[in-house]
């Protein structure tokens, strides 16, 4: 037999051979499915509540035709882009760049100690100094200048104070309501005057009685 037949029967064995090999091989299991899990769904988190305004840090920006309520006993709309608040003592607004402020607040009658009394708290939040009982009664002596505010009249007295320890002026507004009286106060620093003294005037002018 010559080496090709030899060689060829070999191949043919060893190919028999493999073949028989792999039927005696037992069959592989089947793999177990694997059943892949939906991925938790992450609840977003519900969105914060809107801020109450209760306080100047809240930094409630005021829009156009903002109102602000004075408690019962009125409202005001405070300068666009200002920041207000209606607090324990009464509502103000001061000037994002904090050289201005406005607030509003009910006395219990329009003689100068009550005005004072009710009126010292929120002078401390609008950052003015230099207003004492002594100078509120002085002014409350003098012939007031009356504007007209919706309806009501406001007897105002001008006087010079301190707005975050440096010079400056303040309007005050007062009005007599039903059991009280309704205060109000405008200042600022003398070199905001230009930018501030328009905006913080109409904000005064627009207070309303709420009786």
């Amino acid at each position: 037999m010559s080496r090709y037949a030899v060689r060829y029967l070999t191949v043919i064995a060893l190919a028999c051979m493999a073949l028989v090999a792999c039927k005696k091989q037992p069959p592989k299991a089947p793999e177990p499915e694997q059943t892949e899990l939906p991925p938790a769904e992450k609840e977003e988190p519900p969105p914060p509540p809107p801020p109450k305004c209760e306080a100047l840090d809240e930094e409630c920006k005021a829009k156009e035709g903002k109102t602000v309520s004075i408690g019962e006993d009125g409202s005001f709309q405070p300068p666009v882009g200002w920041h207000y608040a209606k607090t324990e003592k009464g509502s103000l607004a001061v000037a994002v760049e904090a050289d201005a402020a406005i607030a509003f607040v009910r006395a219990s009658g329009p003689e100068a100690d009550k005005v004072f009394e009710a009126l010292s708290p929120m002078l401390e939040q609008m950052g003015v100094t230099d207003v004492t009982a002594d100078s509120v009664k002085k002014m409350l002596k003098k012939k007031p200048v009356v504007e007209e505010a919706n309806g009501m009249k406001l007897n105002t007295w001008d006087t010079t104070c301190k707005v975050k320890g440096d010079a400056g002026m303040m309007l005050l507004a007062v009005t007599s309501i039903e059991g009280g009286a309704l205060v109000g106060a405008v200042a600022m620093k003398k070199d905001a005057a230009k930018d501030r003294g328009g905006p913080a005037r109409e904000a005064l002018l627009s207070v309303r009685s709420g009786k």
